[in-house]
């Protein structure tokens, strides 16, 4: 069912004049989470290009495939992980995203050595002024989450597929995708109850 409203979903936006303001909108609907502060321990096994998938229930979790429908990639220069959301390029806390997400997948690609993660954090870094890709179509003005981190691995060590699963007529790469890639090694999953009313 989920897959279905997907496919609708975004055949009937694709193209259209009022995504402009519709994808900003789903942006601001979230559900609070209880703050969660990753542990110390934690943090300090972060390195440079590691990548957080997230989780929440809002309106974009029935428009991307998956257990997991967000991800940012962790620059450890800035102490932020940068993220393609509807309103832009974000550079968000760890603590910031763990609180906003119900589940959170920590993950790594052992193919990423130090100076490769500093020439996509680089990439990731010149798109700051970037829209967000409101078609899901690679483009190289625009970007959705995923398909940021995917471009910008230029020499495609994470191995990721870009079948197109929904059936859409175009190559797409979601979060999950990103995650169940060939190369990519999940460390640690985070998972969080709602916080009662």
């Amino acid at each position: 069912m989920k897959l279905l409203i997907q496919k609708l979903f975004l055949r009937f936006v694709r193209g259209r004049f009022w995504n402009r303001l519709l994808f900003p909108l789903l942006a601001l609907i979230h559900f609070p989470w209880k703050k969660t502060i990753v542990k110390p321990y934690h943090i300090q096994r972060l390195r440079n290009g590691d990548m957080f998938f997230g989780n929440s229930p809002s309106m974009f979790s029935y428009l991307t495939w998956g257990d997991y429908t967000h991800v940012g990639i962790y620059d450890s220069k800035e102490d932020v992980i940068h993220e393609m959301t509807p309103l832009g390029m974000e550079h968000t806390t760890v603590d910031d995203f763990m609180s906003r997400n119900c589940e959170v997948a920590l993950a790594r690609c052992p193919q990423f050595n130090p100076q490769y993660v500093e020439s996509i954090l680089e990439r990731v870094r010149s798109k700051k002024d970037a829209a967000y890709d409101k078609e899901f179509s690679f483009k190289e003005d625009s970007f959705y989450c995923s398909e940021l981190i995917y471009l910008c691995d230029w020499q495609r060590r994470i191995k990721c597929s870009t079948q197109d699963l929904l059936g859409l007529g175009w190559p797409y790469i979601s979060p999950q995708g990103l995650l169940n890639a060939a190369n990519v090694v999940v460390l640690r999953e985070y998972k969080y109850r709602r916080p009662k009313a």
